[in-house]
């Protein structure tokens, strides 16, 4: 839980509200944290209204939210012997589901290879252009006449 930028914006939680809201982030139900605490639901509602109570949501939330970034990225290496595994050791049906598995995050990480060489040529074409050392479209002529990079960008979800 944070306490830090809270204290400053809204009155903090106190200790009761703090064990009712990380209750509820572990999953207990209204009336188990309500007969834990000795409080009614009523209390409960209003202190789920609480400013402080929302902000130490958000920051428990953001922090679950990158804290699950890294999990994913440190199970990465047993999901790739898993699916090795799979491919040599699989039925039929297993093991081409785990190479398709495999072939479409290879043509993920290609295609997002293609759409970065993209980008940085053209914010190296942009920076020429900022520097003067070359003409966005010279006057008269047409984008099919110009030096013009035809690219494609489709949205690729950022792993992070």
């Amino acid at each position: 839980m944070t306490s830090g930028p809270l204290s400053c914006k809204y009155k903090p939680l106190n200790p009761r509200q703090v064990n009712a809201l990380q209750m509820t982030i572990d999953g207990y139900q209204k009336g188990a944290i309500c007969e834990k605490l000795g409080i009614t639901q009523k209390t409960l509602f209003n202190w789920r209204r609480l400013p402080a109570w929302n902000e130490e949501v958000r920051a428990v939330l953001q922090v679950d939210s990158e804290d699950g970034q890294g999990q994913i990225k440190s199970l990465l290496p047993l999901a790739v012997q898993t699916l090795k595994r799979l491919i040599v050791n699989g039925t039929d049906n297993i093991k081409l589901g785990a190479a398709r598995t495999v072939l479409e995050a290879h043509a993920t990480l290609v295609a997002r290879e293609e759409q970065a060489e993209v980008i940085r040529d053209l914010e190296v074409r942009l920076e020429q252009i900022a520097a003067g050392g070359l003409q966005a479209l010279p006057a008269g002529n047409t984008a099919a006449e110009a030096d013009v990079i035809d690219a494609e960008l489709e949205p690729v979800e950022e792993v992070k």
